[in-house]
């Protein structure tokens, strides 16, 4: 069942960094569709002052910490719930977790460039739409974790028979760009939830 949630997982994420974008002399960005059309970049929203923005923190079991090496977003995790695998499934991920109990899984997908949250949030709607028609959102909130402000959308869908979700947190700023998604199948949600936020909450940006 793996193969198939991260097979979803490949084709949503790698097609989020296809498009490519520029700045103007006037500092507009704009971002450049493959069709060779362009359109201009709504600036992100909000703030870490945001009021609208729920806010967590790391929880205290997670005592184990991973930086990535292509930019400085890293994550803290509780080793006696997940282990970390030797081999990667995904070509994009730099890090994947599996739990030792249960079939949750986790990815680390790390980017040296900056997006504007919103329009990664857009990207990765619109790519899980290409791939599942009938795939939906079922949550988004904006979030502020250990003090980095975050996209979190929850998405639901199925492939091959497979009724399966993801939940994660999108961020961009000058350290780069962060997909940090967990999956499971829908069924199994309710008992996974709370471990999967917990890792979740462990994202931290360093300082270099």
């Amino acid at each position: 069942m793996k193969k198939i949630w991260v097979s979803f997982v490949i084709l949503t994420t790698l097609n989020a960094y296809s498009q490519q974008f520029a700045t103007t002399d006037d500092g507009r960005r704009i971002r450049l569709n493959e069709n060779g059309t362009w359109q201009i970049v709504k600036p992100e929203t909000g703030s870490l002052t945001d009021s609208t923005a729920k806010i967590f923190s790391k929880p205290q079991s997670s005592t184990v910490y991973l930086k990535s090496a292509k930019n400085r977003f890293g994550f803290w995790y509780d080793k006696s719930t997940w282990k970390v695998s030797k081999q990667i499934s995904n070509e994009a991920a730099e890090f994947e977790l599996q739990m030792l109990k249960g079939d949750g899984y986790c990815m680390f997908i790390s980017e040296k460039i900056e997006i504007d949250v919103e329009n990664l949030k857009e990207i990765a709607i619109k790519n899980a739409q290409t791939e599942d028609p009938n795939i939906k959102v079922d949550r988004e909130e904006n979030r502020i974790i250990n003090g980095q402000k975050v996209k979190f959308l929850q998405m639901s869908g199925e492939m091959h028979g497979v009724k399966f979700v993801y939940m994660g947190y999108y961020t961009s700023n000058e350290a780069g760009t962060l997909q940090f998604v967990c999956f499971t199948a829908r069924n199994l949600l309710k008992e996974y939830e709370g471990e999967f936020f917990n890792l979740l909450n462990g994202l931290v940006v360093a300082t270099r």
